[in-house]
């Protein structure tokens, strides 16, 4: 790899690790206003009918956040791509406007399977507090009222525990795959022929397949366009790879020039 690119790798870290931040803003507003609604949803009915309301999700704001976080990665593109062309970092917004089409169809195909786990994870969530406490209300014998007012906290308990924390994996989880998809998209649309290096963290507890894949890359002098790493991913936070190949990872693509 060249000491041009090792370089570069420290910028587009920092950029991307700039938008993980503003991601993880996102995410809790979203499960915020996703449980504001579903807390809404359950006062305006009755108990009785709160055991089948977990399928009222809104399942639009979830994917909406998700889009608006994607094409924020266009600007990496447009870095990755003026490193590889050893161009000025000026914005172009012809570039932008086609990296943010590009993040755009990436995530309405090959992104539909994140935002359906994450529906249906929040629909389990909300179903486990609502059957709990109807249970426990069975138990207790609470009032109508006092069941209005133990949902409300219930709610915003798990809101606290599981959505924050959920929001924080999936910026992360989300960063890698958006910022790596992008530097490849950049690699593809930049008119030369690449090698890609991948790049690990350097933070404890890197996977040895991670590690695997850095060395592999390095001792071949980057792979083709196309060609995947030793784990199977074409790039770190590949969607295609298993969960465990991707989920907590922190790892760079990194293309450079032939």
């Amino acid at each position: 790899m060249k000491p041009s690119t090792r370089k570069f790798e420290i910028r587009f870290n920092r950029e991307r690790n700039k938008l993980e931040r503003k991601g993880l803003r996102m995410f809790k507003a979203m499960f915020r206003d996703v449980y504001k609604s579903m807390i809404d949803e359950l006062l305006m009915n009755a108990p009785s009918q709160w055991e089948d309301m977990a399928e009222k999700v809104d399942g639009k704001r979830i994917q909406r956040t998700m889009e608006q976080f994607y094409i924020m990665f266009a600007p990496i593109a447009l870095l990755a791509k003026k490193h590889i062309a050893d161009e000025k970092a000026d914005e172009d917004d012809m570039f932008i406007s086609m990296f943010e089409r590009k993040l755009m169809e990436f995530i309405s195909t090959e992104g539909g399977v994140k935002i359906t786990s994450i529906i249906n994870t929040t629909k389990n969530d909300f179903q486990k507090v609502i059957t709990s406490l109807l249970l426990e209300a069975e138990t207790e014998g609470y009032g109508v009222d006092k069941l209005k007012r133990k949902i409300v906290q219930d709610l915003g308990n798990n809101l606290r525990g599981n959505a924050y924390a959920r929001a924080r994996a999936i910026a992360q989880t989300e960063m890698i795959g958006a910022s790596n998809y992008a530097a490849t998209v950049a690699a593809d649309s930049s008119g030369y022929e690449t090698r890609k290096f991948w790049s690990t963290s350097g933070l404890e507890g890197v996977r040895e397949s991670h590690i695997e894949a850095e060395q592999y890359s390095d001792s071949v002098n980057g792979l083709k366009k196309g060609e995947t790493f030793p784990n199977g991913l074409l790039y770190p936070g590949d969607s295609s790879g298993r969960p465990e190949e991707i989920i907590n990872c922190r790892c760079s693509i990194l293309h450079e020039r032939v």
